[in-house]
C-alpha cells in the first residue's frame, strides 16, 4: 500500500525544517547586530564622557584664568601704569636760524711786550741821537668788548634724539579708567559664557 501514502504528508517536516532553519540563522544575525548597536553604544558613550570631562576641566581653567585676570586687573586698577618709553631717532632739520643778540665779550689776558724802541734824543750841542732802549714787559688787559650779532645763518643738520619718555597713569587717568572698564566688562562676559 505504497500507493496509499500521500506525497504530501511527507514533505511538511522537511519544508518547517528548512524554515526553522532559516529563522534561527536571522535570529541569530540579528542577536549580532544588537550585540554590535550594544558595542557601538557604549563606545560612543564612553567617548561622550571623556569629552565632557575634558571640557569640564577646559572650563575650570578658563575660569582660572579669568579670575587671575580680576585680580590682576583690580592690581593695576589700584597702582595704575607706569613706563619709560624710549625714543631713538634721527631727524632731518634745514632751516634759517635768525640770530639778534647783543654780547659783552669779556677779554682778560696779560700781553708780553720784547721789543726796542728807537728813542730821540735831543742832546744840545751834539746834536739828535737815537738810542735804542730794550723794551721787556707783560701788560695786563681786562677789559669787556661789546659784541653786536645781527644775523641769519642756514642750516642744514640731522638730529640724533636719544631719550626716555617716562609714561605715568594714575588710576582715575581718563585712558585708563576707561580702558579697565571696558576690560572689566569683557570678563565679566566671559565669566558669564563660562
Amino acid at each position: 500500500m505504497s500507493n496509499n501514502t500521500k506525497p504530501d504528508d511527507t514533505q511538511p517536516i522537511p519544508r518547517i525544517a528548512a524554515t526553522q532553519g532559516r529563522l534561527e540563522g536571522q535570529v541569530k544575525a540579528l542577536w549580532a547586530a544588537v550585540v554590535m548597536v550594544g558595542l557601538l553604544a557604549l563606545v560612543s558613550l564612553a567617548v561622550n564622557v571623556l569629552l565632557v570631562a575634558r571640557l569640564l576641566v577646559i572650563r575650570n581653567a578658563l575660569t582660572s584664568v579669568v579670575a587671575n585676570a580680576s585680580r590682576s586687573l583690580d592690581n593695576l586698577a589700584g597702582q595704575g601704569i607706569s613706563l619709560d618709553f624710549p625714543i631713538s631717532q634721527t631727524i632731518n632739520f634745514e632751516g634759517d636760524v635768525p640770530i639778534k643778540q647783543d654780547l659783552n665779550f669779556p677779554f682778560k689776558s696779560n700781553f708780553p711786550i720784547d721789543t726796542t724802541v728807537s728813542v730821540p734824543v735831543d742832546l744840545g750841542p751834539l746834536g739828535q741821537q737815537v738810542i735804542n732802549v730794550p723794551v721787556k714787559t707783560t701788560v695786563p688787559v681786562d677789559v669787556n668788548v661789546p659784541i653786536h650779532v645781527d644775523q641769519t645763518i642756514h642750516v642744514k643738520t640731522e638730529v640724533p634724539i636719544r631719550i626716555t619718555v617716562p609714561i605715568r597713569l594714575g588710576p582715575n587717568d581718563p585712558p585708563l579708567k576707561d580702558l579697565l572698564a571696558q576690560v572689566r566688562a569683557m570678563l565679566e562676559n566671559l565669566r558669564r559664557m563660562l
